[in-house]
């Protein structure tokens, strides 16, 4: 008889959201819907890609936060599977991108335009190889 592995995508978005989100964040995303009390696989496997899906829905960002609420699950370890020093480039663009944006918004006098030159080095060095490196992990979790 053939022994099958158990899908680790599968597993990890069960589990995350059948252990409440614990370990993953300080606290459950509260517009994630309610997850199924039934005892069969196929609706308790239905909601809890049901929750992830509307995890997905909301995601707004690509700070760490956000990483782990959309890679986790997909048993994605962040700080092995990803480098920390990617994680923390993203966590330092997303920062810089929302102080743009906000201030623009705010009195577009004052901001202080990025360097076009200093973005494309950091996006060619260091977050375009942290995004192929994500793609072949995430392609190894096929």
């Amino acid at each position: 008889m053939k022994r099958r592995l158990p899908n680790r995508v599968i597993f990890g978005i069960y589990t995350i959201a059948y252990g409440n989100w614990s370990g993953i964040l300080a606290e459950k995303p509260d517009n994630l819907p309610a997850i199924s009390n039934e005892k069969s696989i196929e609706a308790r496997l239905g909601s809890a890609f049901k929750q992830y899906k509307a995890a997905v829905s909301e995601n707004h960002g690509i700070r760490e936060h956000n990483l782990k609420l959309l890679l986790v699950p997909l048993s994605v370890r962040l700080g092995v599977d990803l480098d920390t020093t990617w994680i923390a480039s993203m966590n330092s663009f997303a920062q810089h991108r929302g102080q743009i944006l906000h201030q623009s918004s705010i009195d577009p006098q004052v901001q202080q335009p990025p360097d076009p030159a200093t973005a494309l080095d950091l996006i060619q060095k260091t977050i375009f190889p942290g995004l192929i490196r994500l793609d072949r992990v995430l392609q190894d979790l096929l």
